[in-house]
């Protein structure tokens, strides 16, 4: 690519047949391919790079003996050149996007200048290094190696001139399934309720599963649910976010709960024997003996001696 106005020269973009990347003055918009070398004196690694390995190359052999504090004034080094590219687009207007996803706004970058200007801020100790606006840019976006961690943006490096590029980084979608809480209402019915939290994104549903081969997508965080048959169980939460346009889940293992649902409470009469105390009175011993368990517990026992007598 070329560019510029060097003086009052004015170097006429359709005579070099190709498209400056930086300008004085403004241009139409040119897609620009990330296999088109910027090798004039403005691009800070002259004719850019077009892989990693080459950029790591000409970053050591530091043609202009400045590269170092070049990336370093945007906080970039060497050890971060090493660490995972991927293909993206700086724009003129300050975006970065991936694969057309928005990563990054308010792009600036750096390249090399001829005299002072009020939009450019020269780093001193460089070879006519500049901070700048990428809205500098004739075309209306450049190719770049973009360097981004756990989904953040952190820098990028134009392809075609090595310029490296910051913004600020698009606010991430976070989200996470923090708690299931539940309360036992009965012997069989529990009630649950979800603690979860999106931030750049929406919780649109929570899904409980109860372990019974059940389960709702509910709107509410707090649903009951009413087991058939004793047992053990395990709910498990998992919560429905709307994040980057696409539907997620979330859960973890503080959405967990195990559930123990206990067989209803048994009680009978399993025996009663008489033995006679006295003949003469009529007197008998009676002896009760009964099965309670499941919760059950004997309370009272009523004899009814069918000569319309009863005893508590």
């Amino acid at each position: 690519m070329k560019k510029f106005l060097i003086g009052l020269v004015i170097v006429s973009l359709a005579a070099l047949g190709g498209a400056w990347l930086l300008t004085g003055r403004p241009a139409a918009a040119v897609r620009v391919d990330d296999l088109v070398r910027d090798c004039d004196t403005v691009a800070v690694i002259k004719c850019g790079t077009l892989s990693q390995q080459e950029l790591l190359q000409k970053f050591d052999q530091n043609a202009y003996g400045d590269l170092p504090k070049v990336f370093g004034t945007f906080g970039i080094t060497r050890d971060q050149l090493q660490g995972n590219f991927v293909d993206g687009i700086v724009w003129k207007d300050g975006r970065v996007t991936v694969n057309g996803k928005l990563v990054a706004t308010g792009a600036k970058t750096i390249g090399r200048w001829y005299g002072a200007q009020p939009d450019k801020t020269r780093i001193d100790g460089t070879d006519r290094a500049y901070i700048m606006s990428v809205s500098n840019f004739v075309p209306d976006g450049h190719t770049a190696f973009v360097r981004m961690v756990n989904g953040e943006f952190k820098f990028a490096v134009i392809k075609a001139c090595g310029n490296p590029v910051i913004a600020q980084p698009v606010p991430q979608p976070k989200y996470s399934c923090d708690q299931l809480n539940m309360v036992q209402l009965s012997r069989t019915t529990y009630r649950f309720e979800a603690k979860a939290s999106a931030t750049n994104a929406k919780i649109v549903k929570y899904r409980f599963e109860f372990g019974d081969g059940q389960a709702v997508d509910s709107d509410s965080a707090t649903v009951e649910h009413t087991y058939a048959a004793p047992g053990n169980y395990t709910v498990r939460l998992t919560a429905l976010v709307e994040a980057d346009g696409k539907i997620v889940p979330a859960t973890s293992d503080a959405c967990v709960k195990q559930v123990t649902v206990p067989p209803p409470p048994a009680y009978e009469c399993t025996s009663l024997t008489a033995a006679l105390i006295n003949r003469d009175e009529r007197r008998y011993r009676y002896n009760l003996t009964y099965k309670a368990e499941n919760g059950a517990t004997l309370k009272t026992v009523d004899f009814d001696f069918g000569d319309s007598q009863t005893m508590k």
